[in-house]
C-alpha cells in the first residue's frame, strides 16, 4: 500500500523525470491527470513547485524542499516496510532491484527462481531502467540494488563489482561457423555481418578489430537494438556482432551460438553492480547480491565458480 497520496507521487515523478509527459509515461496516467494533481497540489500548499519555462519545467524554491522531504519520507517508508516484513519472520520482505534490460531474460529469471527456493516469503519490486535512471532510482531509495551498463559517476552509489562483457560473433546453431570453439574476424568475412550501431558499445569494440585488422566486411544490417540482430542472427541471415550477456538467453535454449573474437579490444561493455552509499541494505538484499555477483562471475567466466569451490 503506497504510503504517499497520487498528488505527491505525481510531483515526484515529475520531478524525477523533467517533464509531465514523461512523468505520466511510468506513472501510466494521462498527462492531463498527472497535470490537473500538481495543480491541486500547488494550490493546497499556495506555492508555485515548479518554474513553466519554453522548455520544460524546473523545480521552484518550494518544489526543492517538497522534494527533499519527499526522499526523507522515502526512506523513513521503507525502514518502515522493512521492520513490519521482519516481523513476519526470517526471509520475509521486498528486494528493490533496478537494472538493464539485459538482465530481465537470462539472468534475473533463473536468479529470482532459485533465491524463492531459499526465502518463499521474500517478494520483489523490479524496475528496468538505462544507467541514470537505476542510479536515481539507487540515490532517492526506490532501490535498494542496481545494476547498469557505462554508469557515470555513480554519485550517491557505491560500486561493489564490474563486470566485463566483450564482443562475439553470434550464429544460428546450424551455421557452419558454430563448430568453432573461437572465431577469427577473417572467418567471419565470408559471411553477411549484422552490426551495431554507433549507440551500442559492441560497436567501439568491432570497429576496433576491424581497424586492426584491415578485414572487410559485408554488411547486411545495422541495428540500434539487441532484438532484431538476435531475431536475424536465429534466422540464418549471417553472423551478429554482440556481447554474450545480449544473446545468453538464445545460447541456453539452443537457440543461438556465442564464440568469443580473437581480435576483440578490450571490452566496453562494463555491467556496474551498485548500491546506495548512504545506507544499509536489508539482509534479504545482501543475500540476493551475493546471488547476483555468483551468477554473473559465472556467465564472465564459466566454471570459475565451481572451482574456486573446489
Amino acid at each position: 500500500m503506497p504510503l504517499l497520496t497520487q498528488a505527491l507521487r505525481c510531483f515526484e515523478e515529475t520531478a524525477r523525470q523533467g517533464g509531465i509527459r514523461r512523468a505520466a509515461e511510468h506513472l501510466a496516467l494521462a498527462p492531463s491527470a498527472v497535470n490537473r494533481q500538481i495543480l491541486n497540489l500547488e494550490a493546497e500548499l499556495g506555492l508555485p513547485l515548479f518554474e513553466r519555462l519554453p522548455r520544460g519545467l524546473r523545480l521552484s524554491s518550494a518544489g526543492e524542499m517538497l522534494l527533499h522531504r519527499l526522499r526523507l519520507w522515502r526512506r523513513d517508508e521503507r525502514q518502515l516496510r522493512e521492520s513490519l516484513e521482519a516481523m513476519r519472520g526470517p526471509g520475509s520482505g521486498t528486494v528493490r532491484l533496478a537494472v538493464g534490460e539485459a538482465l530481465s531474460e537470462a539472468v534475473l529469471p533463473p536468479l529470482l527462481t532459485a533465491f524463492r527456493r531459499e526465502s518463499p516469503r521474500a517478494s520483489f519490486a523490479v524496475t528496468m531502467s538505462d544507467a541514470e535512471g537505476v542510479l536515481r532510482a539507487l540515490a532517492d531509495g526506490t532501490a535498494d540494488l542496481g545494476a547498469c551498463f557505462n554508469p557515470a559517476e555513480p554519485g550517491p552509489a557505491r560500486v561493489v563489482r564490474r563486470f566485463h562483457f566483450p564482443m562475439g560473433a553470434v550464429v544460428a546453431p546450424d551455421h557452419p561457423l558454430a563448430a568453432a570453439e573461437r572465431l577469427s574476424l577473417r572467418d567471419c568475412a565470408a559471411w553477411p555481418a549484422i552490426v551495431p550501431d554507433a549507440s551500442i558499445a559492441d560497436r567501439w569494440e568491432l570497429s576496433q578489430a576491424v581497424q586492426a585488422t584491415g578485414v572487410n566486411l559485408m554488411t547486411l544490417a545495422e541495428c540500434n537494438r539487441v532484438l532484431p540482430m538476435r531475431a536475424m542472427a536465429r534466422a540464418g541471415l549471417g553472423v551478429a556482432f554482440l556481447s554474450r550477456l545480449d544473446v545468453l538467453a538464445d545460447e541456453r535454449r539452443g537457440e543461438l551460438v556465442w564464440r568469443p573474437l580473437d581480435e576483440a579490444a578490450p571490452s566496453r561493455t562494463v555491467l556496474a553492480v551498485c548500491v546506495p552509499s548512504d545506507r544499509r541494505l536489508p539482509a534479504l538484499t545482501e543475500a540476493l547480491l551475493e546471488r547476483l555477483l555468483a551468477a554473473l562471475a559465472e556467465i564472465t567466466e564459466p566454471g570459475a565458480l565451481s572451482r574456486r569451490r573446489a
